[in-house]
Order: structure tokens, then sequence, then C-alpha cells
């Protein structure tokens, strides 16, 4: 949610870059684990209900069906809502990032 804020940055490009590995990387272990490659409302493969704290915090918002101020039946009325749960990532904080990639950190 803050690809925005790096407009006009050399960062931009690095930042898209990794979101978009990262992305890939999880739908592959979703695969793995025989499932499908993206996340269905709060269904996120089992990983909420096993973990508690920052992993489970990963998939806060996921069922959303407003997306950029829009609400679902504005621009996909004949969509349920698993399907455009389905279609977004959603923003996350700054605080939600540094809490869920710190432990990675060094």
């Amino acid at each position: 949610g803050q690809a925005g804020s790096l407009l006009g940055t050399d960062v931009l490009t690095l930042a898209l870059q990794i979101h978009s590995v990262e992305a890939r990387h999880a739908s592959f272990v979703r695969r793995i684990r025989g499932q499908k490659g993206w996340i269905t409302g709060k269904v996120g493969g089992g990983v909420e209900a096993r973990h508690v704290g920052v992993a489970a915090a990963n998939y806060a918002g996921e069922d959303n069906t407003t997306q950029g101020g829009l609400a679902k039946d504005m621009f996909a009325p004949s969509y349920s809502d698993a399907t455009v749960s389905e279609a977004f990532d959603e923003i996350l904080t700054r605080e939600q990032v540094l809490a869920l990639a710190t432990p990675f950190l060094k």
C-alpha cells in the first residue's frame, strides 16, 4: 500500500520487483501444499489457524470486497464476494509491513 509514496524515487522499481517475487513464492508454496495459488476470503491455506500473532496478521483484510474506495457492487456486481476478494492484494500500513518483515531483518 506504500508504492504511491515511492513515486519518483529509485526505490519504486526495486520494491515492486521484490513484491512480485514474494507473491510468486507465496503462490508456489500454496500450490505445493495442494491449494490454489491465491487466497479466497480469509482462507489462507490454514496458516492462520495454526499460527498466532504476526503470521496470522498477514491475512487481515483478505476478505475485503472494497478496493481503492470502490465497493464490489459498484464495479463488479455480477461477481461473488469470494471472486472479488481473490482479485486484489490488500493494502498494508507501514506498521503492518514492519511487523511482518522485522523477524526476517538483521
